[in-house]
């Protein structure tokens, strides 16, 4: 490649013909997945109509190469044509990273793992929940997003409280607007912005039958902006408002931005439903096994990293891989920055120290 600002020798820049790869991070990835053991049980849940005898890359490794790549900030499948020859990417799918042999998977092979998902596998999980903990209460908390009627109906079937925003429409405005004109009256007394809460049982048209509506009519120096939220919970409208619903941007509503932005998980390109929804499930399993990372980071500079600055710094860094009768070596960087921060994680996720998700 023509470099010419170096003036003190001769400067040469190739790619060179070593077995190098430039995420030796997966290796940190696959310690994680050793711990949570997320990809195993994706894989339990799937059924494998293959042709036994012409199977070349068996389901875990197909699974856990697309979770690892997406981990890697790969979430195209295309990516998996020239990552399936990485040597660290190989040991991490259990394979010997012999150059030009036992390659991984290639990106047909991957979408069609992606394509072969049906319904009758996956499943609502309150179910689940429920077996497993038969005393414990289960409350769904989500934006304008989940207030579809089947989802409504499923949780008061199986007796899951819920709060759910829920988009205006010409009736809601016509119950708030009384509520809403105090509102704007207290702002112009005060100057300040107004807030007055109160609650109706309304139906809309899908519904069989009238469900509690939480209205919240606020004056801003802007005007108004009312907002709604459908509950079968019978807590004070404005303590259930200010109190639990608007908490969800807290925590989850911060997990959801990352996992969209850090994990791409918003990149489901596939014509059909079902396999969108199982590459949104892969892009979890992705997101658990880097939050395993970022637990396992307590006390370094990385303890409160995002997804994105943790990839740049624990996966994206080079190395050497070499292989002998005797073993496999995977040589890092002499001046890697965050070397200090790899030994520790890779440390703790061996070790099988207590992590705690918060």
């Amino acid at each position: 490649m023509p470099y010419d600002f170096y003036t003190q020798k001769p400067l040469e820049v190739k790619f060179s013909g070593l077995d190098l790869s430039s995420d030796a991070g997966f290796l940190l990835v696959r310690q994680a997945e050793q711990r949570q053991q997320i990809c195993q049980g994706i894989v339990d849940c799937l059924e494998d109509k293959r042709d036994p005898s012409k199977i070349k890359h068996t389901l875990s490794q197909l699974v856990s190469q697309r979770i690892y790549q997406i981990a890697g900030g790969y979430e195209n499948t295309n990516d998996s044509n020239y990552l399936r020859h990485d040597p660290i990417l190989k040991i991490a799918c259990e394979r010997v990273p012999t150059p030009g042999e036992e390659l991984l998977a290639s990106q047909p092979t991957i979408s069609r793992l992606e394509n072969q998902i049906q319904k009758q596998e996956l499943a609502w999980l309150f179910w689940r929940l429920k077996r497993a903990w038969p005393q414990v209460s289960i409350i769904l908390r989500g934006d304008a997003g989940f207030s579809l009627p089947e989802l409504i109906r499923l949780c008061e079937r199986s007796g899951v409280k819920y709060a759910f925003g829920f988009s205006s429409n010409a009736v809601l405005k016509r119950k708030i607007s009384h509520l809403l004109e105090l509102a704007r009256l207290q702002y112009l007394r005060t100057g300040e912005k107004a807030r007055l809460f109160d609650d109706v049982y309304y139906a809309a048209g899908s519904w069989a039958e009238p469900r509690r509506m939480i209205m919240k009519a606020e004056w801003l120096e802007k005007g108004p902006n009312p907002r709604f939220v459908v509950t079968n919970l019978f807590t004070d409208a404005q303590a259930l408002y200010d109190q639990f619903y608007v908490q969800r941007g807290a925590s989850s509503e911060h997990r959801i931005k990352e996992l969209k932005l850090g994990i791409k998980a918003d990149r489901l390109s596939c014509q059909r439903f079902l396999p969108n929804q199982f590459r949104l499930f892969l892009s979890q399993a992705a997101y658990i096994l880097m939050l395993t990372l970022r637990q396992a980071a307590e006390g370094t500079r990385l303890a409160q990293a995002q997804v994105t600055r943790l990839r740049e710094a624990l996966i994206k860094t080079a190395a050497k891989v070499s292989v002998s009768v005797r073993r496999v070596l995977v040589e890092l960087a002499a001046h890697c920055p965050f070397a200090h921060e790899i030994q520790i994680i890779a440390q703790r996720l061996a070790t099988g120290s207590q992590l705690i998700f918060s």
